[in-house]
């Protein structure tokens, strides 16, 4: 199954025992993985999901160095901004998505979540995303790691073990 797939489904398995289910992203870019939460959670008429990413190069070249950085350096975040917010207002999604615009480390911790999605950077940033989020994970609640083979990303599945989830699939965990 897609990741896209994957995550409707968790989705829908929370919001059948969850009154008001609280789902995180870390790291949005243009929103191609927190439009199917939302779709999802307006679907069944309940919770929320956070889009934590400050959309800054700043930030994002952050513990990069070559081409990710030239990259992170080069591209125009405002554009991918842009994209999100249009998408949320086509899909009348506001209501179900709250837009933190700040980097992980600046954001609010968040209580009880249900579903966290982490597809920040992948630098040693991706285990302060797990650090401070996925204790946060309610008992039956998924983590969903992105490109867990792509640089620091590949030490969070041992972290989570640690905490102790379970994984379910090469990328997708639940406490």
């Amino acid at each position: 199954m897609n990741k896209a797939g994957c995550l409707i489904d968790y989705v829908d398995e929370i919001c059948q025992y969850v009154e008001d289910p609280v789902c995180v992203e870390i790291g949005v870019y243009a929103g191609k993985s927190i439009l199917p939460v939302a779709l999802e959670l307006k679907r069944h008429q309940k919770g929320k999901v956070y889009a934590i990413d400050p959309w800054s190069n700043q930030e994002a070249t952050k513990g990069y160095d070559g081409v990710d950085y030239e990259f992170w350096k080069k591209i125009n975040l405002n554009t991918y901004y842009d994209i999100f917010m249009h998408s949320l207002k086509e899909f009348e999604l506001e209501d179900r998505v709250i837009v933190v615009k700040k980097s992980s480390d600046e954001a609010d911790v968040i209580p009880n979540i249900n579903l966290l999605y982490i597809d920040g950077q992948h630098t040693i940033q991706a285990m302060k995303d797990a650090i401070k989020y996925a204790s946060r994970v309610a008992k039956g609640g998924y983590c969903v790691l992105d490109d867990v083979t792509w640089g620091e990303v590949a030490g969070v599945p041992l972290y989570l073990r640690a905490i102790g989830f379970t994984l379910i699939n090469s990328c997708h965990w639940v406490s």
